[in-house]
């Protein structure tokens, strides 16, 4: 027995807020490392790739408040 497709209603209602954490994820990284929107979005598809997270997960916890303070 196979499980059932995400239905295309969840995936419309789940895909803006994907795009919102992906692009604060995009921005932090621009702003802190002084970087093109391209090199950004290469970074945070490396990353998730190096760890096999989703994208949208990776970038959520970069996106959290704290994620990215530097050690003291």
């Amino acid at each position: 027995m196979t499980a059932a497709p995400c239905s295309s209603g969840a995936q419309r209602f789940n895909a803006p807020r994907s795009q919102l954490v992906i692009g604060q994820a995009k921005g932090i990284l621009m702003e802190r490392d002084r970087i093109t929107a391209e090199e950004a979005v290469d970074r945070l598809m490396a990353a998730s790739q190096a760890t096999n997270v989703k994208l949208r997960d990776s970038a959520a916890r970069m996106s959290a408040p704290g994620a990215l303070d530097a050690d003291p």
